[in-house]
């Protein structure tokens, strides 16, 4: 799709890239580090769609990747970024009402702070679960800790497969 793009992805798990590069051969692929910074030039792209990523950094690290996002995306560019907020604990707990009080708990992080992170990930994996694992945030946190340098563009709650929001933020 789009063969006047110039596109590129990037991935913290190297056997992802190995992958990618054996099947998207039109695309350049890095291994990216799980911090930043990441090796592209400031204001190097004008768009970056990143799917299901901010669904999983800790609030600090997500923090410093939006700041990186800012760097290497030229003014007036986009960021299209998912997360999951209130509907993916909804949907859980619709399908699973024993989990009520773990639903509970992340509820009300999310309304005290805006952001619930949760370490999922073994520590024999490939990624760090200091900083790497399962993430909710709300529309309110996004306000609050990314207008200024970025402008909500738009919003489509439970976008994403019914499960994540989907923001739209232009550099400012």
């Amino acid at each position: 799709a789009f063969p006047e793009c110039e596109w590129h992805g990037a991935d913290p798990v190297s056997e992802t890239i190995v992958w990618a590069r054996e099947n998207l051969p039109k695309i350049s692929f890095i291994a990216s580090p799980q911090r930043p910074p990441i090796p592209y030039a400031d204001s190097y792209f004008d768009g970056v769609y990143a799917i299901s990523v901010w669904s999983h950094f800790r609030e600090d690290v997500a923090l410093e990747w939006f700041t990186e996002m800012h760097r290497i995306i030229a003014p007036n560019g986009f960021l299209a970024f998912t997360a999951p907020g209130y509907t993916k604990a909804a949907n859980q707990l619709r399908g699973k009402p024993e989990i009520l009080p773990k639903i509970e708990r992340r509820i009300q992080r999310l309304q005290k702070t805006g952001y619930a992170f949760g370490s999922t990930h073994k520590a024999k994996g490939p990624l760090d679960n200091q900083f790497w694992g399962s993430t909710e945030l709300t529309l309110t946190w996004v306000v609050k800790n990314l207008v200024g340098p970025w402008s909500l563009r738009k919003l489509v709650p439970a976008g994403n497969r019914l499960q994540q929001d989907i923001y739209i933020l232009q550099r400012v």
